[in-house]
């Protein structure tokens, strides 16, 4: 094995691009190593575009984690005993089902849960929950009184294939497809 030593490489042709090995090459930077004005895309062999994206101000991006946002859900779910439905915002990953209002987590890691549910109003107190595999991981609560939109939030440390919901507890949610209906789920890592 040979070492090269340079203090610039520069593409050939005017595109920009060097490129350094072939698949399944590895590159080692040793510790202490410091990279200055390096804007970097890390792209997965198995999907298409780049997984993860540090710029020159070192902000990272990472377009593909999974997650999803489901507004204006039919209150009437909720009052069947657990959120579903609603227009689809996003769902990267198609990991969330609105038929069944249940996101299944693909991988272990920490995912932010949210939620909000609007008091059908004259009906009393309503108390709604975050599950973790169906069991109550934090409760939420409106008085009904008049329309109240009480909300959830909270982050959940899941396994892979564990799977997140929003259930009843008590009450009655306004009846309509309301903007204050709404369940999302975004990992953290």
């Amino acid at each position: 094995m040979g070492t090269i030593k340079t203090t610039n490489i520069e593409p050939i042709a005017d595109n920009g691009t060097v490129t350094l090995g072939s698949s399944g090459d590895t590159f080692t930077i040793s510790s202490g190593v410091t990279a200055t004005n390096f804007v970097a895309g890390v792209s997965s062999s198995s999907t298409s575009g780049t997984a993860i994206s540090i710029d020159s101000s070192n902000r990272v991006t990472t377009s593909s984690n999974p997650g999803f946002l489901a507004r204006e859900i039919p209150g009437t779910t909720y009052d069947s005993g657990q959120f579903s439905g609603g227009t689809i915002q996003y769902n990267t990953g198609n990991h969330y089902n609105s038929s069944t209002g249940v996101f299944t987590c693909p991988i272990a890691g920490r995912y932010l849960v949210y939620c909000s549910v609007l008091v059908e109003t004259g009906t009393g107190r309503l108390e709604g929950k975050i599950e973790l595999n169906d069991a109550q991981v934090v409760t939420f609560n409106g008085t009904g009184t008049t329309y109240d939109g009480p909300t959830g939030t909270c982050v959940v440390s899941c396994s892979a294939n564990d799977t997140l919901t929003i259930g009843r507890g008590s009450g009655d949610a306004h009846n309509a497809a309301h903007s204050n209906n709404y369940f999302g789920v975004q990992f953290l890592g």
